[in-house]
Protein backbone atom coordinates (compact mmCIF):
# COMPACT_ATOMS: atom_id res chain seq x y z
CA UNK A 1 0.00 0.00 0.00
CA UNK A 2 1.23 3.51 -0.80
CA UNK A 3 -0.11 6.76 0.60
CA UNK A 4 0.44 10.23 -0.79
CA UNK A 5 0.05 13.24 1.51
CA UNK A 6 -0.23 15.66 -1.39
CA UNK A 7 -3.21 14.21 -3.21
CA UNK A 8 -4.63 11.91 -0.49
CA UNK A 9 -4.80 9.14 -3.06
CA UNK A 10 -4.20 5.65 -1.65
CA UNK A 11 -2.69 3.00 -3.90
CA UNK A 12 -3.33 -0.61 -2.92
CA UNK A 13 -1.22 -3.21 -4.70
CA UNK A 14 -2.40 -6.80 -4.72
CA UNK A 15 -5.92 -5.40 -4.50
CA UNK A 16 -7.45 -8.68 -5.68
CA UNK A 17 -5.79 -10.63 -2.86
CA UNK A 18 -7.02 -11.49 0.62
CA UNK A 19 -5.45 -8.58 2.54
CA UNK A 20 -5.56 -6.14 -0.36
CA UNK A 21 -9.26 -6.62 -1.07
CA UNK A 22 -10.14 -6.24 2.61
CA UNK A 23 -8.14 -3.02 2.74
CA UNK A 24 -9.81 -1.63 -0.40
CA UNK A 25 -13.24 -2.43 1.02
CA UNK A 26 -12.51 -0.67 4.32
CA UNK A 27 -10.96 2.39 2.69
CA UNK A 28 -13.78 2.70 0.16
CA UNK A 29 -16.37 2.52 2.94
CA UNK A 30 -14.73 5.61 4.44
CA UNK A 31 -14.91 7.43 1.10
CA UNK A 32 -11.16 7.34 0.56
CA UNK A 33 -9.92 7.72 -3.01
CA UNK A 34 -8.43 4.30 -3.72
CA UNK A 35 -6.58 3.06 -6.77
CA UNK A 36 -6.24 -0.72 -6.89
CA UNK A 37 -3.52 -2.63 -8.73
CA UNK A 38 -3.42 -6.31 -9.61
CA UNK A 39 -1.40 -8.76 -11.68
CA UNK A 40 -3.63 -8.10 -14.67
CA UNK A 41 -5.49 -4.96 -15.67
CA UNK A 42 -9.27 -5.30 -15.38
CA UNK A 43 -12.21 -2.93 -15.32
CA UNK A 44 -11.57 -2.33 -11.63
CA UNK A 45 -7.78 -2.68 -11.35
CA UNK A 46 -4.71 -1.17 -12.95
CA UNK A 47 -1.94 -3.56 -13.94
CA UNK A 48 0.75 -3.78 -11.27
CA UNK A 49 3.64 -2.63 -13.45
CA UNK A 50 5.64 0.55 -13.89
CA UNK A 51 3.34 1.51 -16.75
CA UNK A 52 0.19 0.73 -14.80
CA UNK A 53 1.38 2.65 -11.74
CA UNK A 54 2.39 5.66 -13.76
CA UNK A 55 -0.90 5.65 -15.60
CA UNK A 56 -2.67 5.97 -12.27
CA UNK A 57 -0.54 8.65 -10.68
CA UNK A 58 0.74 -14.00 -1.77
CA UNK A 59 1.14 -18.35 -0.03
CA UNK A 60 3.82 -20.55 1.04
CA UNK A 61 2.36 -23.71 -0.52
CA UNK A 62 1.74 -21.87 -3.79
CA UNK A 63 5.32 -20.59 -3.81
CA UNK A 64 6.69 -24.13 -3.55
CA UNK A 65 4.51 -25.41 -6.39
CA UNK A 66 4.96 -22.31 -8.58
CA UNK A 67 8.24 -20.60 -7.59
CA UNK A 68 8.50 -18.56 -10.82
CA UNK A 69 5.07 -17.03 -10.36
CA UNK A 70 5.79 -16.30 -6.70
CA UNK A 71 9.03 -14.53 -7.64
CA UNK A 72 7.13 -12.39 -10.12
CA UNK A 73 4.39 -11.63 -7.58
CA UNK A 74 6.69 -10.66 -4.71
CA UNK A 75 9.91 -9.39 -6.29
CA UNK A 76 9.27 -8.16 -9.81
CA UNK A 77 6.12 -6.28 -8.83
CA UNK A 78 8.08 -4.64 -5.99
CA UNK A 79 10.68 -3.55 -8.55
CA UNK A 80 7.90 -1.98 -10.61
CA UNK A 81 6.61 -0.13 -7.56
CA UNK A 82 10.10 1.13 -6.68
CA UNK A 83 10.58 2.39 -10.23
CA UNK A 84 7.68 4.77 -9.64
CA UNK A 85 8.32 5.58 -5.97
CA UNK A 86 11.77 6.93 -6.86
CA UNK A 87 10.02 9.75 -8.72
CA UNK A 88 7.54 10.39 -5.89
CA UNK A 89 9.59 10.29 -2.67
CA UNK A 90 6.85 11.91 -0.58
CA UNK A 91 4.70 8.76 -0.79
CA UNK A 92 4.56 6.62 2.36
CA UNK A 93 4.92 2.99 1.27
CA UNK A 94 3.51 0.28 3.58
CA UNK A 95 4.76 -3.17 2.62
CA UNK A 96 2.99 -6.36 3.69
CA UNK A 97 5.84 -8.79 4.33
CA UNK A 98 5.53 -12.11 6.14
CA UNK A 99 6.65 -14.10 9.16
CA UNK A 100 7.75 -16.66 6.58
CA UNK A 101 10.95 -14.60 6.39
CA UNK A 102 11.92 -15.96 9.84
CA UNK A 103 11.36 -19.60 8.90
CA UNK A 104 12.44 -22.36 11.26
CA UNK A 105 14.59 -22.49 14.37
CA UNK A 106 12.78 -20.01 16.62
CA UNK A 107 11.56 -21.51 19.88
CA UNK A 108 10.40 -18.38 21.70
CA UNK A 109 8.69 -15.19 20.62
CA UNK A 110 10.29 -13.52 17.63
CA UNK A 111 11.63 -9.97 17.52
CA UNK A 112 12.40 -8.12 14.29
CA UNK A 113 16.12 -8.62 14.99
CA UNK A 114 15.75 -12.43 14.90
CA UNK A 115 17.66 -14.37 12.28
CA UNK A 116 16.02 -14.96 8.90
CA UNK A 117 15.90 -18.62 7.90
CA UNK A 118 13.07 -19.01 5.36
CA UNK A 119 12.00 -22.53 4.44
CA UNK A 120 10.02 -21.60 1.31
CA UNK A 121 10.49 -19.52 -1.86
CA UNK A 122 7.73 -17.26 -0.52
CA UNK A 123 9.78 -16.31 2.55
CA UNK A 124 12.95 -15.86 0.49
CA UNK A 125 11.15 -13.65 -2.02
CA UNK A 126 9.72 -11.48 0.73
CA UNK A 127 13.27 -10.91 2.01
CA UNK A 128 14.36 -9.87 -1.48
CA UNK A 129 11.43 -7.47 -1.75
CA UNK A 130 12.27 -5.95 1.64
CA UNK A 131 15.88 -5.43 0.49
CA UNK A 132 14.71 -3.66 -2.65
CA UNK A 133 12.58 -1.30 -0.57
CA UNK A 134 15.43 -0.58 1.85
CA UNK A 135 17.66 0.35 -1.06
CA UNK A 136 14.93 2.54 -2.55
CA UNK A 137 14.57 4.43 0.71
CA UNK A 138 18.32 5.01 0.97
CA UNK A 139 18.59 6.28 -2.59
CA UNK A 140 15.36 8.24 -2.97
CA UNK A 141 14.30 9.11 0.57
CA UNK A 142 10.97 7.28 0.36
CA UNK A 143 9.48 6.69 3.85
CA UNK A 144 8.72 2.98 4.20
CA UNK A 145 7.00 0.80 6.80
CA UNK A 146 7.47 -2.96 6.58
CA UNK A 147 5.11 -5.24 8.50
CA UNK A 148 5.96 -8.92 8.75
CA UNK A 149 2.50 -10.42 9.12
CA UNK A 150 2.01 -13.64 11.08
CA UNK A 151 -0.95 -16.06 10.77
CA UNK A 152 -3.68 -13.85 9.37
CA UNK A 153 -7.11 -15.42 8.84
CA UNK A 154 -10.72 -14.49 8.16
CA UNK A 155 -13.55 -14.49 5.68
CA UNK A 156 -12.39 -14.86 2.10
CA UNK A 157 -9.11 -16.70 2.72
CA UNK A 158 -9.47 -20.00 0.86
CA UNK A 159 -6.32 -21.75 2.04
CA UNK A 160 -4.26 -22.54 5.13
CA UNK A 161 -5.15 -24.40 8.32
CA UNK A 162 -8.47 -22.81 9.33
CA UNK A 163 -10.03 -23.00 5.87
CA UNK A 164 -8.70 -26.52 5.30
CA UNK A 165 -10.12 -27.64 8.66
CA UNK A 166 -13.55 -26.23 7.82
CA UNK A 167 -13.53 -28.10 4.50
CA UNK A 168 -12.74 -31.32 6.31
CA UNK A 169 -15.37 -30.74 9.02
CA UNK A 170 -18.02 -30.24 6.35
CA UNK A 171 -17.14 -33.48 4.57
CA UNK A 172 -17.53 -36.02 7.40
CA UNK A 173 -20.36 -37.15 9.70
CA UNK A 174 -20.61 -35.60 13.19
CA UNK A 175 -18.30 -37.24 15.72
CA UNK A 176 -15.80 -38.44 13.13
CA UNK A 177 -12.09 -38.48 13.83
CA UNK A 178 -10.15 -36.14 11.55
CA UNK A 179 -6.43 -36.66 11.17
CA UNK A 180 -3.98 -33.81 10.62
CA UNK A 181 -0.27 -33.81 9.93
CA UNK A 182 2.25 -32.67 12.50
CA UNK A 183 2.23 -33.05 16.25
CA UNK A 184 -0.37 -30.46 17.21
CA UNK A 185 2.24 -28.66 19.32
CA UNK A 186 3.22 -26.28 16.53
CA UNK A 187 2.67 -22.69 17.72
CA UNK A 188 1.26 -19.89 15.63
CA UNK A 189 0.25 -16.26 16.18
CA UNK A 190 -3.27 -15.79 14.79
CA UNK A 191 -4.54 -12.36 13.74
CA UNK A 192 -7.97 -11.63 12.27
CA UNK A 193 -8.00 -9.80 8.93
CA UNK A 194 -9.83 -6.73 10.28
CA UNK A 195 -6.95 -6.14 12.69
CA UNK A 196 -4.45 -6.10 9.84
CA UNK A 197 -6.55 -3.45 8.09
CA UNK A 198 -6.97 -1.55 11.39
CA UNK A 199 -3.20 -1.48 11.86
CA UNK A 200 -2.34 -0.46 8.29
CA UNK A 201 -4.71 2.47 8.39
CA UNK A 202 -3.17 3.85 11.59
CA UNK A 203 0.55 3.46 10.95
CA UNK A 204 2.40 6.72 11.46
CA UNK A 205 4.39 8.10 8.58
CA UNK A 206 8.17 7.73 8.97
CA UNK A 207 10.53 10.59 8.22
CA UNK A 208 12.00 10.95 4.74
CA UNK A 209 14.46 8.14 4.11
CA UNK A 210 13.38 6.24 7.22
CA UNK A 211 12.40 2.59 7.18
CA UNK A 212 10.39 1.16 10.07
CA UNK A 213 10.15 -2.59 10.54
CA UNK A 214 7.48 -4.27 12.67
CA UNK A 215 6.01 -7.68 13.25
CA UNK A 216 2.24 -7.82 12.96
CA UNK A 217 0.43 -10.43 15.01
CA UNK A 218 -1.44 -10.76 18.27
CA UNK A 219 1.74 -11.59 20.18
CA UNK A 220 0.06 -14.71 21.60
CA UNK A 221 1.13 -18.33 20.99
CA UNK A 222 -1.65 -20.79 20.10
CA UNK A 223 -0.93 -24.43 19.30
CA UNK A 224 -2.41 -26.11 16.24
CA UNK A 225 -4.15 -28.53 18.59
CA UNK A 226 -5.79 -25.64 20.45
CA UNK A 227 -6.90 -23.80 17.31
CA UNK A 228 -8.43 -26.94 15.79
CA UNK A 229 -10.30 -27.88 18.96
CA UNK A 230 -11.64 -24.32 19.18
CA UNK A 231 -12.89 -24.71 15.63
CA UNK A 232 -14.57 -28.01 16.51
CA UNK A 233 -16.41 -26.32 19.35
CA UNK A 234 -17.59 -23.48 17.12
CA UNK A 235 -18.54 -25.86 14.31
CA UNK A 236 -20.70 -27.83 16.71
CA UNK A 237 -20.43 -31.37 15.30
CA UNK A 238 -18.14 -33.00 17.91
CA UNK A 239 -15.40 -34.04 15.51
CA UNK A 240 -12.34 -35.58 17.14
CA UNK A 241 -8.94 -34.19 16.22
CA UNK A 242 -5.88 -36.43 15.89
CA UNK A 243 -2.34 -35.79 14.66
CA UNK A 244 0.14 -37.99 12.85
CA UNK A 245 2.80 -37.18 15.44
CA UNK A 246 5.37 -36.58 12.71
CA UNK A 247 6.62 -32.99 12.28
CA UNK A 248 6.05 -31.81 8.74
CA UNK A 249 9.18 -31.17 6.69
CA UNK A 250 10.02 -27.49 6.58
CA UNK A 251 7.22 -26.53 8.95
CA UNK A 252 8.53 -24.22 11.73
CA UNK A 253 7.71 -25.36 15.24
CA UNK A 254 6.98 -21.83 16.41
CA UNK A 255 6.13 -18.56 14.64
CA UNK A 256 4.96 -16.06 17.27
CA UNK A 257 5.61 -12.32 17.32
CA UNK A 258 7.18 -10.77 20.40
CA UNK A 259 4.72 -8.17 21.77
CA UNK A 260 7.48 -5.54 21.84
CA UNK A 261 7.98 -5.95 18.09
CA UNK A 262 4.42 -4.87 17.17
CA UNK A 263 3.67 -1.36 15.86
CA UNK A 264 3.50 1.21 18.68
CA UNK A 265 0.02 1.45 20.15
CA UNK A 266 -1.34 -1.51 18.23
CA UNK A 267 -3.96 -3.42 20.20
CA UNK A 268 -5.94 -6.38 18.85
CA UNK A 269 -9.55 -5.34 18.28
CA UNK A 270 -11.07 -8.74 17.45
CA UNK A 271 -10.61 -11.54 20.01
CA UNK A 272 -9.55 -14.86 18.52
CA UNK A 273 -12.82 -16.54 19.49
CA UNK A 274 -14.84 -13.89 17.65
CA UNK A 275 -12.64 -14.05 14.56
CA UNK A 276 -12.96 -17.82 14.41
CA UNK A 277 -16.75 -17.59 14.76
CA UNK A 278 -16.96 -15.02 11.96
CA UNK A 279 -14.82 -17.23 9.73
CA UNK A 280 -16.79 -20.43 10.41
CA UNK A 281 -20.09 -18.63 9.80
CA UNK A 282 -18.75 -17.27 6.51
CA UNK A 283 -17.59 -20.73 5.45
CA UNK A 284 -20.96 -22.29 6.27
CA UNK A 285 -22.71 -19.58 4.25
CA UNK A 286 -20.60 -20.61 1.24
CA UNK A 287 -20.71 -24.34 1.95
CA UNK A 288 -22.18 -25.43 -1.38
CA UNK A 289 -19.24 -23.80 -3.19
CA UNK A 290 -16.71 -26.04 -1.41
CA UNK A 291 -18.49 -29.40 -1.52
Amino acid sequence: MSKSNTSEIIWVTGAEGFIGSALVKALSADDCYVLGFGRMQTNNLFELSSEGLRAAISSVGYSIDFPEQDFSSNVQTTEALIDVLADYPSIHCIFASSAATYGAGHEGMISTSASLNPTSPYGSNKILAESLLLNCSRKSGVPITICRIFSVFGEGLKKQLIFDACKRFSGVPPGSQINFGGTGDEKRDWLYIDDVVFCFRRLERPSAGEVRLYNLGAGVAVTNSDILNRLVSIWGSNQRIAFSGMPRAGDPLSLVAHPDSLPPGFVVQTPLADGLSFTVNWFKSKLTEYE
